[in-house]
């Protein structure tokens, strides 16, 4: 057959129209090298399809695209959906949906209670780009990209420049760049542009309980005879090492040589700490200075022509009487 040309001009009349009770209405198909069908409009769809129960149109390659969409200023192909599939192309050996645009968008994917688009494969969504981002996401009110993993890490960057980072965050409304709810481990080195603001209180490092011990936060400790952290109880003791963070009050907001086993406790190095007071071996006021005493794990006002080698800290509260805890600002001397 030649060309066939059926011309009409009824606001709802069909040029062709193809009907069948149990298979393809219209087929389309070349053996020279050019499209099977052809759809062409000035102002329209070139091709539409819809249906009530099934793909409104199915494309299927066994060597190449299953359905190609090309346009040369504005969206490729778009693929929309109240309840289901906005765009579903399968392929057998290769790409299931392609779509390029050279100023516009390759593929569009919009629903209105479902995803827009979804991937599933060996990768879900693979993005690649030679100059710009891979893959991008935006929204107004939740976030522009989420990773999720039941056995990975649910985000993995890795940037092959020396200059560049594997993951980089950045925030142009002032506010945090990056924001970690939970551990935080680096295996290398860590350099900070800006200031380091944690928000505990002290900067601790573990130490090693000795073997039998009862050491609790906010006790004052010393090297025990196996090397180990144990209350002190002697006053003025020069072995005194310091006072255990993590009391009521305060939390550290570093810690330094968490990686040995066994049972290991912090004692603060520099900042303000929770510490366990005996008042009844004297009041003790704001700006005291302070030694171990005789109640175990306790501290009391020092002497100062005493207290060489052996202060732990100066207090930031009065206690009168009785044992309780105080703020303390970390002082080894």
């Amino acid at each position: 057959m030649g060309t066939f040309e059926n011309l009409v001009s009824g606001d709802n009349e069909t040029a062709i129209l193809g009907i069948s009770e149990r298979y393809t209405g219209v087929w389309g198909e070349s053996r020279g090298g050019a499209s099977g069908v052809y759809g062409r409009s000035p102002g329209w769809h070139g091709v539409y399809g819809e249906s009530d129960t099934n793909t409104g149109v199915l494309g299927q390659s066994k060597t190449l695209y299953g359905v190609h969409g090309v346009s040369t200023s504005s969206t490729g192909t778009i693929g929309e959906s109240s309840s289901g599939f906005g765009v579903h192309g399968t392929s057998g050996s290769n790409t299931g949906v392609v779509g390029q645009s050279t100023s516009g968008v390759g593929i569009e994917g919009s629903s209105q209670r479902g995803d827009g688009v979804v991937g599933r494969g060996r990768r879900g969504v693979v993005g690649t780009s030679e100059t710009y981002q891979g893959v991008f996401g935006s929204s107004r009110d939740n976030a522009g990209v989420v990773g999720e993993s039941e056995a990975f890490h649910a985000v993995f960057g890795v940037s092959r420049s020396i200059n560049n980072a594997g993951l980089f965050g950045g925030n142009t409304g002032g506010g945090w760049a990056g924001m970690f709810d939970g551990r935080v481990s680096v295996s290398g080195n860590l350099y900070v542009g800006g200031d380091v603001r944690p928000l505990g209180a002290d900067v601790a490092e573990e130490f090693d309980v000795e073997e039998g011990a009862t050491v609790l936060p906010g006790m004052v400790v010393r090297l025990g005879e196996g090397g180990g952290l144990e209350p002190a109880d002697q006053p003025y003791e020069t072995a005194v090492i310091g006072i255990v963070s993590g009391a009521p009050g305060f939390r550290p907001g570093m810690v330094l040589d968490t990686g040995g086993g066994g049972r290991r406790m912090p004692v603060a190095l520099v900042g303000k700490v929770m510490c366990w007071v005996d008042a009844d071996r004297g009041a003790v006021r704001r700006g005291d200075l302070l030694t171990a005493s005789p109640t175990p794990g306790h501290a009391m006002c020092a002497d100062a022509d005493r207290a060489t080698g052996s202060l732990v800290g100066k207090a930031l509260a009065v206690l009168h009487q009785g044992k309780a805890l105080v703020p303390v600002l970390t002082m080894l001397r």
